[in-house]
Formats: structure tokens, sequence, C-alpha cells
């Protein structure tokens, strides 16, 4: 009998100790169907469409590009009002540009290195020339990059898909009108054309007109 009851107690102790082997197995299958789970949710809201990647690396070369550019200038440039510029864009293209990193490493979007080569080869140029000769150049080039990066930024609102990349466009579009009305300014001192200049600014100004037209639509249907 003694031994019967040995034997039972052997075996109960053993289906006891299978079954909190299964119960910990159950639970952590369970853990990694929902930690899987969770990724391909926060991949899911993560939509980040060709747009918004073409834009990101676009501007991201053009802030290294001004970064590299304006740091030139501080060391060539013999006009004071040059100077000034270069070193507002030197702060605030590097500010961009971290603050875009961060959206990058957050949307997993790959920022390159450095800066294109249209904007290399504008830097050798750059680095050739010397008084008035580098001055006009170097606002010349700004004036078109400006246009360049408003009709860019715009171009990111009016059909860009993921929410962070279209919130950097939104706080940082203010300065590329700021930056292209000051180097616009000075371009008239260089006779340099800025024909073009109100094309980034007419796509901002529609942008905005259209924003505020949504806004009072919105308004009369909660009337």
């Amino acid at each position: 009998m003694s031994g019967l009851r040995v034997l039972c107690d052997g075996r109960l102790e053993g289906r006891e100790k299978d079954e909190t082997m299964n119960q910990r197995m159950i639970g952590a299958i369970g853990a990694l169907m929902f930690t899987g789970l969770t990724a391909t949710v926060a991949h899911a809201d993560s939509k980040v469409s060709p747009l918004d990647r073409t834009f990101a690396v676009t501007v991201s070369q053009a802030n290294n590009a001004e970064v590299m550019t304006s740091r030139l200038a501080m060391q060539k440039s013999g006009s004071k009002k040059v100077r000034t510029i270069a070193m507002m864009l030197i702060e605030q293209h590097g500010k961009a540009e971290q603050a875009l990193k961060q959206v990058a490493m957050a949307e997993k979007i790959r920022l390159p290195e450095g800066t294109d080569a249209e904007h290399r080869a504008a830097y050798r140029k750059l680095q050739r020339l010397s008084g008035a000769a580098f001055d006009r150049t170097f606002v010349a080039n700004n004036v078109a990059d400006h246009y360049k990066a408003i009709a860019l930024f715009n171009k990111e609102l009016n059909g860009g898909n993921d929410t962070q990349v279209r919130s950097f466009a939104t706080t940082y579009l203010p300065d590329n009108e700021t930056h292209t009305q000051m180097i616009t300014a000075l371009a008239s001192n260089y006779k340099i054309p800025t024909a073009t200049k109100n094309a980034g600014r007419s796509a901002s100004i529609m942008r905005r007109n259209r924003m505020g037209s949504s806004s009072s639509a919105e308004m009369s249907m909660h009337k």
C-alpha cells in the first residue's frame, strides 16, 4: 500500500510539473504574439510615403549644403551683410537638420551623409572664388536653393502622408520663407535676377488660403 501511495504521489507531482510548464509555455507564446502584434500595429501607423522619404532626404542634403557653404562664407566673404546671413543659415539650418534627424529616426527614414553631387560641385566652385565674385555666387546660389526649398515644403504639405514629416514641414517652412526674403533683398545689391521669387510665396499663400477655407467650411458645418 505504501509503495502504491508513493507511486501515485509521484505521478501527481509529475502531472503538476507538466501543467506548470505548459502554462509557462502558453504564457511565453502569448507574450511573443502580443509583441509581434504591437510591432505590426506600430509599423502600420507609420505610413511613410515615397514623397515623405524624398522630402526628408532632399531637405537633409540642402541643410548640410547650407551649413557647409555658409561656413565657407564666414571665412571668405568681405561683406558684413553676407556674413550675417551666413551665420543665420548655419544656426537655423543646423537646428532644422537636428530636428529632421529625430523625425527620420522615429519613422525609420535613412538620411544621407553630407549633401548631393550638385551642391558639392557648387561648394567646390565657391572655394575657388573670392571677393565680390564669391559674394555674388553665394547669394545667387542661396536665392535658387531657397525657392526650391519653399516649393519642396509646400509639395510635402499638400501631398505628404506621414504626420511627423508633415509636422516638420509645417514648423520649418516659415524659416525658409524668412531666409528667402532676406536673401532676395540682398540679391538686389548684386543685380541678381529674382524673377521667380513669387513662385514659392504664391504656393505658400495658396496653401494657407486653402487651409483658411477649410476651417471656415468646418465652422459653417458646426453652426
